[in-house]
């Protein structure tokens, strides 16, 4: 089985005044090529997205706590 390492290309910015979303591509550490459909989440909450064919994704950090983590 073929380990992978990946980098998030991140970016945190304020939305419509309340809301903060995250936005950025998976990508593979060694090539750069996107992962395609892999899916992020909020540890212990019930929020996640699923990036799309090109490995970009967008999610709502709405009623999130600064100790919340968000995992691939």
């Amino acid at each position: 089985m073929k380990n992978f390492l990946l980098i998030i290309s991140i970016t945190l910015f304020n939305h419509l005044a309340n809301g903060q979303w995250l936005r950025g591509q998976i990508v593979e550490l060694d090539t750069g090529i996107p992962i395609a459909y892999a899916r992020l989440g909020v540890l212990h909450q019930n929020k996640g997205v699923i990036c799309d064919s090109n490995g970009y994704f967008r999610m709502d950090l709405t009623n999130l706590s600064e100790n919340d983590t968000v995992i691939i």
